[in-house]
């Protein structure tokens, strides 16, 4: 397996993983929202297996240089401003802003996967897209409960 495209990308989603999982593993625990908590531990738990398993593939590649910095960099300025709003987490605001944070990390790897060169690589990238499109919909689901009860 090689590829300077194909090292960037792996290097940069398991980066932005790893703070995913860091980011949604102490939301969890600072909400006392069970369902909220649940769906935080629920995405943690599947950036910290995206990262252990795109680890596994990086032994393969070959160094390169950076060019998804910005999408690491915007995805963890976000998660820090949002540790900043922890007395906010059952807001709207606030679970809006990791709507968009997720949207932003899964658009990121739909981009990557459409100029893989490595086909199981590729096929990997697939697999977790769609596990974290089914977390995001939990998240817009829940988002869409609190804009019910913020209408009442």
């Amino acid at each position: 397996m090689s590829g300077t495209y194909d090292h960037d990308l792996l290097d940069k989603l398991i980066e932005v993983c790893q703070e995913g999982s860091l980011f949604y593993h102490e939301m969890s625990q600072n909400t006392k929202n069970l369902a909220l908590a649940s769906l935080f531990r629920e995405i943690a738990s599947c950036r910290a297996y995206i990262v252990s398993d795109l680890s596994t593939l990086k032994a393969h590649l070959v160094s390169t240089s950076s060019s998804f910095d910005e999408v690491v960099d915007t995805t963890k300025t976000t998660y820090k401003q949002l540790k900043w709003l922890t007395a906010d987490i059952h807001s709207l605001y606030f679970v809006e802003q990791l709507e968009l944070a997720e949207e932003h990390v899964i658009n990121t790897f739909r981009a990557g996967v459409q100029n893989i060169k490595n086909a199981l690589l590729a096929e990997k990238l697939a697999l977790h897209i769609a596990t974290l499109q089914l977390l995001q919909d939990k998240l817009k689901a829940y988002k869409v409960e609190l804009e019910k009860r913020s209408a009442l």
